[in-house]
């Protein structure tokens, strides 16, 4: 932990670095076949499918690279609410037909809203963007950077356009969402989709995690954890859990 809070504090210093480490990490990672998240090696225990394989919350691309790692096959739809970072990775993956990212997020109700971004000593902190001014500055501080000055810390505001997941007419067999606090309203703008289609859910862990079982309970979905061979019940270590349905356990028994 203390060599990431040293990197990061280094990295702050040196915005520079910041692309150079990206393409470092991209191409080590398809070399290695390794995912960015160790959850994402559960992704071996999912059927292959030719349905929509989404994730909500793009940023850099991590989550792209690690499906693809992992299911090489995958029609992978990607939503980026942060339209400089979305360009980018329609960029970088023009010559990818199965890669399609759209400049979006999702939320509960279309519209156009703001989307805060902290910025600390001329490093864009964008996997900590979010539209929630406090959730997206609230991470950063003396915890997790050396020296931190408050004063060094500004928050870039931009209009972003939203959608909701049952708007977006997509066939998911599995969804991650990744949205600094604002999972819950992915889920209940998507609830007729996850409702029909039942996808295994990747969702990274917040104050809503109640909220959002008590949603998706009804729909036969429980709580699970990866422990490297499998899935097990409950909420694990992780920053994420996976929300899942008796299918999805009978398909990791099998080994389909």
């Amino acid at each position: 932990m203390q060599v990431k809070k040293l990197v990061r504090s280094a990295q702050s210093m040196f915005p520079v670095l910041k692309p150079v480490k990206d393409s470092f990490y991209r191409v080590s990672r398809r070399f290695l076949r390794r995912p960015h998240d160790k959850d994402f090696r559960a992704l071996a225990l999912l059927p292959d499918s030719d349905l929509d394989w989404v994730d909500v919350g793009a940023n850099q691309g991590q989550s792209i690279e690690s499906i693809r790692v992992m299911k090489p096959r995958a029609r992978v739809i990607a939503f980026e609410p942060n339209v400089l970072l979305a360009g980018k990775l329609a960029r970088r993956y023009r010559r990818d037909s199965s890669i399609v990212v759209r400049a979006a997020g999702l939320a509960t109700a279309t519209g156009t809203f703001p989307l805060f971004t902290p910025i600390y000593r001329g490093f864009v902190y964008d996997g900590l963007a979010s539209m929630d001014r406090d959730h997206a500055t609230s991470w950063l501080g003396p915890r997790t950077l050396y020296l931190f000055d408050p004063a060094k810390l500004r928050v870039h505001e931009q209009s972003c356009p939203v959608s909701t997941l049952d708007l977006e007419n997509l066939h998911p067999v599995f969804v991650k969402i990744d949205v600094q606090g604002l999972e819950l309203q992915v889920v209940k703008g998507g609830i007729g989709t996850i409702d029909r289609y039942k996808p295994a859910l990747l969702i990274e862990k917040s104050s809503h995690d109640g909220e959002i079982d008590a949603l998706l309970g009804p729909l036969g979905y429980r709580s699970y954890y990866f422990d490297g061979l499998g899935f097990q019940e409950g909420r694990g270590g992780s920053a994420n859990r996976f929300l899942l349905t008796a299918r999805h356990l009978l398909a990791d028994a099998l080994g389909d």
